[in-house]
């Protein structure tokens, strides 16, 4: 344990944010000086230092940890960590991580505990821009946007750089083009409905990860955003048609208008309303 007694510990803060789209969160540890003791988790974790240096063991195995090194936990690693004895008395630490369920990841082992890797932390780093964005946010399934695909193409893309050093994942090779096919068709077929990748997933028999990952690398696009680019092409289908922006909406799987038109501006350069009023002007003008 740490030798100065708790009358020295600094206040610290715990901020937690909850990411449903990986069954995780993110944990960002600020101005953090008391030990942890041996743990472990059922999630995998990956963090960075920010600030700050610590002794850690991992696995009965001593590590020294610093300012810019990855922490990577796999589910069930043993770890503690506590102010190493070269540190300066009573120094803080600053540190981000972010965590993911098995059921996300699917049976895979990270390169880990301690490493430098350039690719990940610029990965991690813009998963927390991407958050401090999302304050007030609606964490519902339904309220997947174009902010929260990046977050989890950055996930997967990290997780493609840990395994670098570790035997790849024997889930993946067993994904045949047929069961991605299926999937597509499942979200072509469905795309009104309010379909969870999670479970579409599930229904495949695969990861969460394992599913975007075959998925992007067949068709070029993740899960997710094939499931938006139906929904916004049928939406403009609809509106041609005469269909209120509200019950457009309600039929092509947006949660509401508001969230309807913030994707289909993204993609279409305009607003719904904006977009009906010039296709029955062109209409008009025929």
């Amino acid at each position: 344990m740490s030798a100065h007694k708790d009358t020295h510990t600094r206040a610290s803060s715990l901020k937690v944010i909850p990411m449903p789209y990986i069954q995780g969160e993110a944990r960002i540890y600020a101005e953090m000086s008391q030990p942890f003791a041996a743990h472990s988790h059922d999630h995998h974790v990956i963090g960075a230092i920010r600030k700050g240096a610590r002794s850690m063991i991992c696995n009965a195995k001593k590590h020294s940890i610093s300012e810019g090194d990855l922490i990577v936990f796999n589910p069930g690693d043993v770890h503690e960590c506590r102010s190493c004895q070269s540190c300066i008395p009573y120094e803080t630490m600053i540190f981000d991580s972010i965590t993911f369920s098995k059921s996300f990841a699917g049976n895979i082992r990270l390169d880990g505990p301690v490493i430098r890797n350039a690719e990940v932390l610029n990965r991690l780093d813009r998963i927390f821009l991407l958050l401090a964005g999302e304050s007030g946010r609606d964490h519902d399934e339904s309220s997947y946007d174009d902010r929260t695909e990046a977050i989890v193409d950055a996930v997967v893309e990290m997780i493609d750089a840990l395994q670098t050093q570790v035997p790849i994942n024997q889930e993946m090779p067993h994904i045949g083009d047929k069961k991605i096919s299926d999937a597509k068709s499942y979200i072509e077929e469905r795309f009104a409905e309010p379909i969870s990748i999670e479970a579409l997933a599930e229904k495949m028999g695969i990861s969460t990860y394992a599913l975007i990952r075959a998925y992007k690398k067949q068709y070029s696009i993740t899960p997710l955003q094939d499931l938006i680019s139906h929904r916004a092409n049928h939406a403009c289908k609809l509106l041609s048609l005469g269909v209120s922006p509200c019950e457009v909406a309600e039929k092509t799987g947006f949660c509401d208008q508001a969230h309807l038109t913030r994707v289909f501006k993204k993609r279409i350069g305009t607003t719904p309303a904006a977009y009906a009023r010039e296709v029955a002007d062109s209409g008009a003008a025929r």
